[in-house]
């Protein structure tokens, strides 16, 4: 477990596939950013305060959302 991480950005690399962050992985994690990527599918157990999927091919969005303040999505027509 990474310990202290509150943000994490990985924007703009080009991911594909899927997304799974599991429970407890990161703890402390408030705040994530996969924009500009050409993920398909995310699982995130933990709650997050933050969470941007822009310009993804989602088709699939599984997240905790206890704590959401923000949710930033642009629209996808896959999840349409």
């Amino acid at each position: 477990m990474i310990e202290k991480l509150e943000n994490l950005n990985l924007s703009h690399n080009q991911y594909s596939g899927w997304l799974k962050i599991e429970k407890n992985s990161f703890s402390t994690l408030k705040e994530l950013n996969i924009s500009y990527n050409k993920l398909k599918r995310i699982y995130v157990s933990d709650p997050l305060y933050r969470i941007i999927l822009c310009y993804n091919d989602l088709t699939d969005v599984d997240i905790n959302h206890k704590n959401i303040q923000k949710f930033v999505k642009s629209i996808e027509t896959n999840l349409l």
